[in-house]
Parts: C-alpha cells; structure tokens; sequence
C-alpha cells in the first residue's frame, strides 16, 4: 500500500514529459516507389506560371510541357528554352540576340524545377540508373541519387583541382501523392569537412492542381502572380519566337515601374517636409531604386545557374 501511495505522489510532482519522435525512414524498394512517382507527374499537359518578387520589380515568367519536356524560363534579364522540336536558345531578352543551340540537352528543363518542381520526378523516372538508394517514413518517400562530378577544365587545359572523386546526390522527397515537397541537391568531395549544397528548397502547393502539374507558391523571393493549364499545348507555346516577346515585355514592365519608382522617390524628396536634399544625394542607397529588384533576381539567377551547372556536369558524363 505504501509502495502504490509513494508511485502515485511521484506521478503527480514529477508528470511524464511527451517526447515527440522524429518518423524512421526506413529502406523501400524502388519498384514501389516508382507508382508514387508517376502520380506526381502527368504524361501529356502544360502549364506556364508568372511570378513576382516579394520585394521590388520584375517578372518571372516560366512554361513546361510533360509530353515533349520543351519549356522556357524568362525574365528581364535572360532568357532559356527549348522548344518542341528539341532546339534549345538562350540570350538576353533582347530580339535578335536570343541564340539557337542545336545540341540535345535532356535536363535543361530542370531550369524551371524551382517553379515547376515535378520536372525532376521525369528526370528520375527516365533514367532510374543514378538512384542509389530510396526510403520512405509515414507520410513520404525520398529518393537518393549519385551523379559522378566531371572536373571542369580550366583556361590552360587541364582539370581543376580538388574534383576527383567528387560526387553531385541529390535527394528528393515527396509526399504520398507523389508531389515534390523537399529537393536539395549537395556536392560531396573526398575530403571536404561537409558537403557544399548546390540546391536546396522547400515547396508548397495551392489546392487547384489542373491537370495533375503542381505549381510552387513560392520560388527563391518570387511569389506565384498567376498560372494557366494547357490540356493539349500547342508547340508554339514554346517557339523561341512567341517567349523572346515575353522576356521583352518583362524587361518594359520593369523599366516603367523603376521610372515610376524614380520619379516617385524625387516627388517625395524634393517636398518641403522632407529631409534636405543633400541628405538624400549623400546616401546613394536612397536614390537607386534598381536595388530594390536586383536582389530577387540574383537570387533566383543563382538557383537557376545552380540547377544548370548541376545539368552540364552530366551532360560531361556523356
């Protein structure tokens, strides 16, 4: 009885504390997460999507295709793309200076996966040779794959120094219905303290998912704007033509709204009860307005870079 008195007074001053425990990934076969993967992207559909900064000016403006993997992604900046036909451009958002480039690239679509993030999933899907192992836990699955580093080849001709042996996993989780929730891309390098992360980035979805292509809300400091689902996509979606247009309106709208934001910010320090204006001409921050987009655009330019550079060291493996 004194036993049962002194257990439940212990109980009492000293309550059990929840320990929340982290899901155990645990080893899955590849053959059953495959079926996941195929419903996370459809076989035929496109979708464009418009994005703009969180802060700032400027558009951002991207399409993809499931059936043919033509796409583009498209700035005031710069412009890539491949159409239909499998020919590739890419150049400044200027006519006449975006350039054709004949060669096949299978992956350059992966320029749009921080907007488009099932585009690695077909990536997976059509070549399954680099998965190196696949896991799942309660609510997921995540795949990791291994891609050989070719060393980059310097001015002099020979190969940069530290590559050897360097590997490129990229790790990607999804969610039971096959939507990407998770990619982080890292370089691991034999020697190397940590691994140096390349990419890596969280999505999140809206309800309206038409046609099976999901469509982040938010990308590198940009916000969704507006999207438009194509059930049977028409070729000249993707014609270097018709997104040369789209990156030369993007580069207007940005120029109208840095002279509007320009003239906006003389009204303001040229009033009376303003701070002077040599106080104002002092600080070169106050009157350079493109420092309020510029950054957004870097950002998402190196993200971008980042997954191209990712592309072009397998295309060395070729």
């Amino acid at each position: 009885m004194k036993l049962l008195l002194i257990s439940i007074l212990c109980a009492m001053v000293c309550p059990a504390t929840a320990v929340q425990v982290q899901p155990e990934w645990v080893p899955a076969d590849f053959a059953s997460v495959r079926a996941t993967l195929k419903l996370g992207i459809p076989e035929r559909g496109a979708v464009e999507a418009s994005y703009t900064p969180k802060e700032g000016f400027g558009t951002l403006r991207v399409g993809w295709d499931a059936a043919s993997r033509a796409y583009y992604y498209c700035t005031s900046a710069v412009i890539r793309g491949r159409q239909s036909d499998g020919v590739s451009y890419a150049g400044p958002p200027r006519h006449g200076q975006v350039l054709d480039d004949t060669r096949r690239y299978p992956d350059s679509d992966l320029s749009v996966v921080g907007c488009i993030p099932g585009v690695v999933l077909l990536s997976i899907l059509k070549d399954p040779s680099h998965v190196v192992r696949t896991e799942s836990n309660v609510g997921s699955v995540r795949i990791v794959e291994n891609f050989p580093v070719s060393a980059p080849v310097l001015g002099n001709g020979r190969a940069a120094p530290g590559f050897e042996g360097a590997i490129n996993e990229r790790t990607t989780e999804i969610d039971k219905d096959g939507a990407v929730i998770h990619l982080k891309t890292v370089m691991i390098r034999p020697g190397d303290a940590k691994p140096e992360t390349i990419f890596d980035s969280v999505f999140s979805y809206g309800t309206d998912t038409e046609g099976g292509l999901r469509v982040a809300l938010e990308s590198s400091g940009f916000a969704l704007r507006s999207k438009v689902y194509h059930a049977s996509p028409s070729p000249d979606l993707f014609k270097k033509s018709r997104v040369v247009t789209l990156g030369v309106d993007a580069a207007l709208e940005s120029e109208v709204a840095l002279q509007r934001e320009g003239a906006s910010i003389v009204k303001k320090t040229n009033d009376p009860g303003h701070e002077s204006n040599t106080v104002a001409s002092s600080d070169s921050t106050s009157f350079n307005p493109t420092l309020r987009y510029r950054l957004p655009f870097i950002l998402c330019g190196v993200v971008v870079a980042s997954v191209g550079l990712f592309a072009w060291w397998r295309r060395r493996l070729t």
